[in-house]
This record gives structure tokens, sequence and C-alpha cells, in this order.
């Protein structure tokens, strides 16, 4: 299981929040069970991808086995922790598993794609879709260094935001890009088809007017 949390920070309070959260993440690696690895990510201050978001950070925790029990019960009240610094109400704390496509190799770089179902989808069929038929258009985009899709677990998603204090759950699924570097992407995909045609494919089971996208540097 895998614990995703994205944090909405407050205007001047990121270099702030940026050194709670790395305190944070190394005191979950050492108190957490053998096996557990926490990954901290900033996102790039000049990401071409997020200016719709104020989703500055982001916690990744994925955790032994089936249970993310260990992981959140260390972050119990975590937003009370945070204080001023976010805002809790626009944070995220998902919780699902991984389903790797193309396993990341020296990436620093981590594009994540936040997707909402459109209506005529549950969230059963949108994750069976998206799994079967739009996972081509990952493995087909070139320039990159790794390929995931997180599926969401809305219950255990819900639970874990409530025990945290953060607002947000209602995500479906996470696309997960790793990249050498955004030049290196971006010189890729240029002169290429998959973007477009990925986006067009999007239109038919993604709420994509509210859905986020944003790219952010592994920091440890």
């Amino acid at each position: 299981m895998k614990v995703v949390l994205h944090f909405s920070t407050r205007r001047d309070a990121r270099d702030r929040l940026a050194e709670i959260l790395s305190s944070e993440a190394e005191q979950i690696r050492e108190q957490a069970p053998d096996g557990t690895v926490v990954t901290f990510l900033s996102r790039l201050r000049d990401d071409p991808f997020g200016k719709s978001t104020r989703l500055q950070f982001t916690l990744d925790i994925r955790v032994p086995g089936d249970t993310e029990t260990a992981a959140v019960d260390y972050l119990d009240g975590l937003a009370a922790r945070l204080g001023d610094s976010i805002h809790p109400d626009l944070s995220t704390a998902l919780v699902g598993e991984d389903h790797v496509f193309i396993e990341p190799k020296d990436a620093p770089l981590r594009f994540q794609a936040l997707l909402r179902r459109n209506a005529r989808f549950t969230h059963e069929a949108f994750l069976e879709r998206y799994r079967s038929i739009h996972s081509h258009f990952g493995l087909n985009t070139p320039g990159i260094r790794g390929y995931v899709q997180f599926h969401v677990n809305p219950t255990r998603s819900k639970e874990a935001a409530a025990r945290i204090g953060f607002g947000v759950w209602g995500v479906d699924s996470i696309s997960e890009l790793h990249l050498g570097s955004l030049e290196e992407f971006l010189g890729a995909v240029s002169n290429s088809p998959v973007p477009k045609e990925a986006m067009a494919d999007e239109e038919n089971f993604v709420d994509r007017e509210n859905s986020l996208h944003f790219c952010s540097k592994i920091e440890t």
C-alpha cells in the first residue's frame, strides 16, 4: 500500500514548510517498519504544468504489505502540527496501490497527474479503463524513465484524510511519469503525437477541468 500527501502551501510559507516536511519525512523513516520507503518531493519553481494549483510538496510513503496503518498512525493530526503553513482543506491524503508499467530508474523528477473520473464512470470502471486502455499512452510516451499508475482507494483515503486533518481524498488516480530532466522530456514529446492522443483519450473518462498536473523534484 501507499499513502500520498499533497500540501497546499499558504503564500510566503514555502521555505518554512519545506524544512518542517523534510524533518517529518526523516522521523517517519526512523519510526516506520522495515521496508517502508518515504520520498519527499517539492514542486519545480519553474513548473510549466502546475499553474492552476497551490500544491507545492508531496510526501510519498510506501509501506510493506496490504496495510497503511503504521504510516497513518504517525501522520495522525499532521495538519494541526503544520499550522498556518498549509491550507488543510485543500491538501490531499490518498491511500492506494501502485501499478508499475515501467520501473523508474535514475529519475530525479516526477510529473504527477491527479485524475478525477467523469460522471459516466464509476470509480471501478474508471480504474479498469485507465489500467487496460489509457496505459498505452504512458507506455509510449517518449523521454520518460518510468511510468506508474497509483490507484486510489476512496474508502481508505477518506478515513486517512479525517485522521490527518486534510480535506481532499476524492481523487481517483495519479499518473506518475518519472523524468531525467524537464528539457529531456519536453524535447522528446515536442514532436510526438502521444501527448495530444492521451489528452483526447482522457476526454472519454476523465474530468479534466477538476484534475491537476504538476512536476516535482525528488528531494529525499
